[in-house]
């Protein structure tokens, strides 16, 4: 651990010129240089996370390292009281114009630097050309807690902001708690506005929070109030949004009811678990999220068991890693069924969701059926309304459009139709023409059409004539 103390020593920027990519923008040039350099700052590392306070997003400061095209980048306060800091490389010479852009999370109890200094893999990026983050995540022991990932999202959109980097080929490695981090971030983050994975990389990763609570000896990391602030007993819904399976610690059964693996069946996802690895219950976790999601239709997923007898970063091939990451590009579903696990309000794919009540689950399948331009959003719960995006869909607002209705609590929903620049002649319930500015409403300036369903448990057709 000698190079983050030289780093500290050698923080201040330097004269050394740094390649802008070839197809950035004057904006983002601007942008480039206001990052990389021109004398901005004198700080060294954050080793942990610090709470501050401040507007958000109140200051940058970035410093150039001893590490040729890597820097280390500061938000003051990305709105969570929490810095964020992040390693950012460069590459000397980019592998397109748009290349790939890797994403690394760390392991518990080491900052950031723990990506760059216990693997080859971020240098093995570079040198490929690609372009590599590594966020700290708000603090060294974070387990994908949601105000970690929201710091993490602050920073992969600071930096997707000026870089030209391929958004189908986005890609993430973690280890460790890094790995659970990774696999819960990806899950939660399907913003088509915002980086979204296209293949993943889950190293040995605490996937389930709950389960690593129960198996470890020491809990004071989780039971400290600036963390989950007690057990899994007394804050379920925290840790399980902050994983992406429950297993259960007695018969290492997955809880089917919040598992929100099943928004990764369209992403590549790589496990990993050294045979031997000491910290037995991360191979269990590793291989049952394998198996859970390895049962979903749909899903690519592998797992890899080298017979080594160490929990390290150097467990993994990183020629065949990059590899496998390399062969994947973003694959965003439509047509056919799908389902989905809403922890908050926020875009889905291709649904802007609002819950009824914070603080829970909101499930919900839909099924594209392109050939009948038909949508059907069924099995919800807690949904209040949902706005959807019927061009990224995949759908036709031109002709007939038939929208689907089941609800799985019996509660009354509200759903929009995006593209209607014009009001339609008329919109149907089960073939019974509905009253406009009562059942349902056309937005002229939104170009939206709402249509309000008091009762969907017998499954209605609604039908929006153009």
């Amino acid at each position: 651990m000698i190079l983050p103390l030289l780093l500290t020593l050698t923080a201040a920027p330097t004269s050394q010129a740094t390649a802008l990519p070839p197809s950035a923008s004057g904006a983002q040039q601007a942008a480039f240089r206001q990052l990389l350099g021109q004398g901005q700052g004198s700080q060294g590392l954050t080793l942990g996370g610090t709470p501050t306070v401040g507007a958000a997003g109140s200051a940058l400061r970035a410093h150039r390292t001893l590490v040729p095209g890597v820097w280390q980048v500061f938000l003051d306060d990305p709105g969570t009281g929490w810095q964020e800091s992040f390693l950012l490389g460069i590459p000397q010479q980019t592998e397109s114009l748009q290349p790939p852009l890797l994403v690394m999370f760390h392991g518990a109890n080491i900052s950031e630097w723990d990506c760059y200094v216990n693997t080859t893999l971020f240098q093995d990026a570079l040198d490929r050309g690609w372009y590599v983050v590594a966020p700290l995540g708000a603090q060294q022991v974070n387990y994908g807690i949601p105000y970690a990932q929201t710091n993490i999202a602050y920073a992969l959109d600071f930096v997707t902001n000026v870089i030209p980097y391929d958004p189908d080929r986005v890609y993430g490695i973690g280890f460790s708690m890094g790995g659970g981090t990774l696999m819960s971030y990806a899950a939660r983050h399907l913003d088509p506005d915002h980086p979204r994975f296209a293949a993943v990389i889950n190293h040995t990763g605490t996937v389930s929070v709950a389960h690593t609570y129960y198996s470890v000896s020491d809990t004071s990391n989780f039971d400290n109030e600036l963390s989950f602030g007690g057990s899994p007993a007394e804050f379920p819904f925290l840790y399980s949004r902050s994983s992406v399976v429950d297993v259960d610690s007695t018969t290492s059964q997955v809880d089917p009811n919040t598992d929100l693996v099943r928004n990764l069946t369209h992403v590549a996802v790589l496990n990993q678990h050294a045979d031997f690895d000491p910290l037995t219950y991360i191979i269990t976790q590793t291989q049952v999220v394998y198996a859970w999601l390895s049962a979903m239709v749909g899903s690519e997923t592998y797992l890899l068991t080298p017979p080594f007898a160490s929990h390290a970063w150097s467990t993994i091939d990183e020629p065949t890693a990059l590899n496998f990451l390399y062969s994947k590009s973003l694959h965003v579903p439509t047509e056919g069924t799908h389902r989905i696990l809403a922890d908050r309000d926020a875009v889905w794919h291709h649904f802007r969701v609002t819950q009824d009540v914070p603080g829970a689950f909101t499930p919900f399948r839909w099924t594209l059926q392109g050939n009948l331009n038909r949508l059907t959003l069924d099995q919800t719960e807690n949904l209040a309304s949902v706005i959807v995006d019927t061009e990224s869909a995949g759908l036709n607002t031109a002709v007939n459009l038939e929208l689907v209705l089941g609800t799985g609590d019996g509660t009354a929903e509200e759903v929009t139709l995006t593209n209607y620049p014009l009001q339609p002649q008329e919109v149907l319930r089960n073939g019974v023409v509905m009253v406009l500015g009562v059942d349902w409403e056309w937005h002229p300036t939104a170009k939206t059409v709402t249509v309000h369903e008091a009762d969907a448990s017998g499954g209605p057709v609604w039908k929006v004539r153009p």
